[in-house]
């Protein structure tokens, strides 16, 4: 039997996510948040992990 790692099924796991009404809610705040982050608008020490 073939078992498969959690890296090898995440990349699925996340396309399927990403595709899906359900999803789309919480990825559209964590993309905002990313790129608050990312680009400089966020405050020091700030990060997406509540959002995740």
């Amino acid at each position: 039997m073939l078992k498969l790692s959690t890296l090898q099924i995440m990349p699925g796991i996340r396309e399927e996510c990403a595709n899906s009404k359900n999803c789309a809610p919480a990825r559209r705040e964590f993309e905002h948040c990313e790129k608050k982050v990312h680009g400089g608008a966020a405050r020091p020490h700030e990060d997406c992990v509540e959002e995740l």
